[in-house]
């Protein structure tokens, strides 16, 4: 009897052991794929909040995701030649200047940056790039322009100057992405020049993957602008 007893408490005692370890194991199962979760969200999320946020020029590459337009030259994308002479793009690195010196014959480049919230550091990078270009024997231009106002006709005044020069020529001009400023600068010089209409250029600018909605104002000047008013600056 006793031995009875003894075999039903040890048989007891095993079933509760492996009970609590059978529960055990799932219980920390999910705080593991949790941490892990989280580390995937933590780790999108400094991306995404630091996206723009260098001081050097080839340590963040401009967005692909909409890179629906020109080619891909290096780690330059959306680059096209938009008139005889002038090319456009994203934000070149040293490497990608050297290609555009010595396969495209570009003597001269063209910043839209500047005017970027504080927190994308665009002065700090303007300034590195003025540094590389000169050190490379090209000449560096910049024009700021605003992302959340009218561009100032004396900013389109010497930017078509600079373009027209041409001791200037070959010249290449670019932004961050190479979409949105580039882009309208792209177009307002073939309005001036070539004659096409506010609503021509929009839809140039699409095929690039220009998203109306994040800049009303390069739409509304684009679609506001003619030949004439721009022949007269």
């Amino acid at each position: 009897m006793k031995l009875k007893n003894l075999l039903f408490l040890s048989l007891s005692l095993l079933t509760i052991v492996t009970s609590c370890t059978d529960k055990s194991s799932v219980l920390l199962d999910v705080p593991q794929q949790s941490d892990s979760n989280n580390s995937v969200l933590m780790s999108s999320q400094w991306e995404n909040r630091n996206e723009g946020n260098v001081s050097a020029l080839s340590t963040k590459q401009p967005d692909k995701a909409t890179n629906s337009g020109g080619q891909t030259i290096g780690n330059l994308i959306r680059f096209d030649q938009f008139s005889p002479n002038l090319y456009r793009g994203s934000q070149p690195d040293e490497n990608d200047f050297m290609t555009l010196r010595d396969k495209y014959k570009v003597k001269t480049i063209v910043s839209f940056r500047g005017d970027a919230p504080v927190e994308y550091s665009e002065d700090a990078q303007v300034k590195e790039e003025k540094r590389i270009v000169e050190k490379l024997g090209m000449k560096f231009v910049n024009y700021p322009v605003p992302t959340s106002g009218e561009i100032k006709n004396t900013m389109l005044s010497s930017y078509f100057k600079t373009l027209e020069n041409k001791t200037n020529l070959p010249l290449y001009i670019h932004c961050f992405h190479g979409r949105d400023r580039t882009g309208t600068m792209a177009e307002m010089y073939k309005i001036r020049n070539s004659g096409i209409s506010g609503k021509k250029a929009v839809d140039n600018m699409l095929k690039f993957g220009f998203v109306t909605k994040d800049y009303p104002i390069f739409t509304k000047q684009l679609l506001s602008a003619t030949q004439s008013s721009l022949k007269k600056l």
